[in-house]
């Protein structure tokens, strides 16, 4: 496997690990607007069902994550084209949250746009595109 694709996978798991902490943390801020103990115009306005949903997008997406750079030595079944997209899915997340006034965009936009840009390069094609040999 080339460098950039261990560098890619590596970063995946990175993706994976603050996907699962932000959920966490979205998770409990639902906890705490459901209960009263604080009023949702402290987390601007979100509802405990929405602040549920979007940490249960964040799982499912660490999930994938997950998945995905496990998968990365095989080689196989879209890997390549699910990197890519978990990538750009953080990057544009993280632009997002530039736009809109959230804190902590920049690590999202880096790290998406550096697995983007590993899996999209001619080095990661000719590993994904290799002859496999079948054992009998």
């Amino acid at each position: 496997m080339p460098g950039i694709l261990k560098a890619a996978r590596v970063l995946l798991f990175i993706i994976a690990g603050l996907q699962i902490l932000a959920a966490l943390a979205l998770f409990f801020a639902g906890l705490a607007v459901q209960s009263g103990s604080v009023d949702a115009a402290d987390i601007e306005d979100l509802s405990a069902p929405v602040l549920f949903l979007i940490a249960t997008s964040g799982l499912v997406l660490a999930a994938a994550a997950i998945v995905i750079a496990a998968r990365f030595r095989s080689g196989r079944g879209g890997v390549r084209a699910g990197a890519i997209a978990i990538g750009t899915l953080v990057a544009v997340n993280g632009l997002v949250n530039l736009f809109t006034g959230g804190g902590f965009a920049g690590p999202s936009i880096a790290l998406g746009c550096v697995v983007l840009v590993n899996c999209l390069r001619k080095p990661a094609n000719d590993y994904f595109n290799r002859p496999r040999t079948t054992t009998p």
